[in-house]
C-alpha cells in the first residue's frame, strides 16, 4: 500500500510539474526567429569605397598628345539592394567623370568633359548604338567600366580612337564603343573595333 500511495504522489506532481511551458532551447529558438522578422540589418557598401582619380598621358609618334582623367564622382551612385535572411547589402556604385583632352603641335584639338549621363546619352544618339541588344535598365544602371587609348589604330592616321565600356554592375555584358577624333577635333562613335 505504501508502494501504491508513493506511485501515486510521483505521478501526481509529475502531471502538475508539466504545465506546458517550453524549453530554453525552443524559446531562444523562436526569439531569434521573432526578431529575425520584425529587424532587418543592412550593410553599405560603396564601390570604389574612396575617391579615385587616374590621369593617363600618352605622347603618339604621329605627335598627338592625349589626356585621359578619370574620377569617381562621389555624389553620384547607382543603388543596386540584396537581401537575404535579415541582411540587406546596399551597393552603392560611384559613377565616373570622364575628361579627355588632346593636343598636337602645342594646340588643343579637342577638350571635352563627360558625365555619366552625357555620356550615355551621346552613345545612345550614335548611329551604332543598338538599344534594342541591350540588358533591361542599361541606361538608368550603366556605370563606366573602361576607357582606353587604342594606340595602335591612333597611329596609323591622323585620328584618335579611344575605346570606352559601359556595363551594368554585377553583370558580364559590355557594352563597347569607340570614339573617333579627326585632327580638326570633329568626333563621332563608332562601332567597337579591335
Amino acid at each position: 500500500m505504501q508502494r501504491f500511495l508513493f506511485l501515486i504522489l510521483v505521478i501526481s506532481i509529475a502531471l502538475t510539474a508539466c504545465d506546458g511551458r517550453k524549453s530554453n532551447k525552443k524559446a531562444l529558438s523562436e526569439s531569434v526567429e521573432d526578431f529575425n522578422k520584425n529587424n532587418t540589418i543592412s550593410i553599405l557598401n560603396y564601390i570604389p569605397e574612396s575617391y579615385f582619380e587616374r590621369q593617363v598621358d600618352t605622347t603618339l609618334s604621329n605627335g598627338f598628345v592625349v589626356n585621359i582623367t578619370t574620377k569617381s564622382n562621389l555624389k553620384d551612385t547607382i543603388i543596386l539592394n540584396q537581401e537575404k535572411n535579415n541582411l540587406k547589402h546596399i551597393y552603392n556604385y560611384r559613377t565616373f567623370d570622364v575628361t579627355i583632352n588632346i593636343t598636337k603641335d602645342n594646340t588643343t584639338i579637342y577638350r571635352k568633359n563627360f558625365k555619366r549621363e552625357n555620356m550615355l546619352k551621346e552613345l545612345a544618339n550614335s548611329n551604332t548604338f543598338k538599344s534594342k541588344h541591350l540588358p533591361k535598365d542599361f541606361n538608368e544602371l550603366a556605370i563606366l567600366k573602361s576607357i582606353h587609348l587604342n594606340e595602335e589604330l591612333s597611329t596609323l592616321k591622323d585620328v584618335i580612337y579611344i575605346d570606352i565600356a559601359y556595363a551594368k554592375p554585377n553583370e558580364e555584358f559590355l557594352n563597347w564603343q569607340t570614339l573617333k577624333i579627326d585632327s580638326d577635333g570633329t568626333s563621332k562613335f563608332i562601332q567597337f573595333v579591335n
